[in-house]
């Protein structure tokens, strides 16, 4: 492992090598919540009490439902765009309503919260069965996992219904 890390570093440094551009300070989103977490912070009191615990089964299921949610929005809302759905070639259409008038910009942000969902969920269902084989406390396992459907629905209702500008990137570190 050292071997190839030196012989990398060797061949480019880390300063000159190419960077995307960032819309946020690199690194922000994954050390933030560790962060909050050392400091004693994390979900409120009052709210960590009025989530119901629900079984893994039941949390892998609503999280299936809410994944799946967008998708239904976004498919009623190519359908008030177009009057017709077209099965023949369907990611066609979405591409070409995408670009709808009244309708585009929330049909890209319908298919964006879809992915999103996709996207996390194989994380959340490893998660919820390791925590279950690891013989963590039901109550506990119950509870996050109530609290990650909150969250869920929380950001399929604003991702798909507001839509905000994205604050400026940093200038570059160089």
């Amino acid at each position: 492992s050292s071997h190839f890390c030196s012989r990398h570093r060797a061949e480019r440094p880390i300063a000159s090598r190419p960077r995307a551009p960032a819309s946020r300070p690199a690194g922000a989103m994954s050390v933030l919540p560790p962060v909050i977490a050392l400091a004693g912070g994390g979900i409120p009191r009052p709210v960590w009490q009025l989530m119901p615990e629900i079984s893994p089964g039941k949390a892998m299921l609503g999280s299936i439902f809410l994944f799946n949610a967008p998708h239904m929005v976004r498919m009623f809302l190519m359908h008030k765009a177009a009057n017709v759905i077209k099965n023949e070639n369907p990611r066609a259409q979405l591409a070409e309503l995408k670009g709808h008038k009244a309708y585009g910009e929330m049909i890209s942000r319908a298919e964006g919260a879809h992915v999103n969902g996709l996207e996390s969920f194989p994380v959340f269902a490893a998660g919820l069965l390791a925590a279950k084989a690891a013989g963590v406390d039901k109550t506990l396992i119950g509870k996050l996992a109530a609290f990650h459907l909150l969250c869920r629905t929380a950001f399929n209702v604003l991702y798909i219904g507001f839509s905000t500008p994205a604050p400026p990137a940093p200038p570059a570190l160089t």
